[in-house]
């Protein structure tokens, strides 16, 4: 199983992955595990683009997990629609994946 924690909150945005959702899943297992993997990739990338800009900035990409951390001066609604994008993206996986993945923190935390 992937656990993600998600926080988008203005001037402090951090995403954590780990777990591999694959392992001993056979290939759907995989499937999610890519899934989680582009998602969250493509954001280190957006954000290493944009870093320049980013007052604090770090991430870390192992084998079986993703660390992203983003601290602006002030908020950013690009680097925040990113991550709210992403968030969106990984919700959409874990509900038609349920058990491969868990997102704690972000849109959870009020009723939808």
């Amino acid at each position: 199983m992937t656990i993600i924690q998600i926080e988008n909150e203005p001037g402090h945005y951090k995403l954590v992955a780990i777990g591999h959702a694959g392992r001993a899943e056979g290939e759907d297992g995989n499937l999610v595990c890519a899934a989680v993997s582009a998602l969250t990739q493509a954001l280190v990338q957006f954000c290493r683009d944009r870093s320049s800009r980013i007052a604090q900035y770090n991430d870390r990409i192992g084998d079986a997990d993703i660390f992203i951390r983003a601290c602006t001066t002030r908020p950013d609604p690009e680097i925040s629609g990113a991550f709210a994008l992403v968030e969106t993206g990984l919700r959409m996986v874990e509900k038609s994946n349920p058990g491969r993945i868990q997102i704690v923190g972000g849109e959870s935390m009020h009723t939808e």
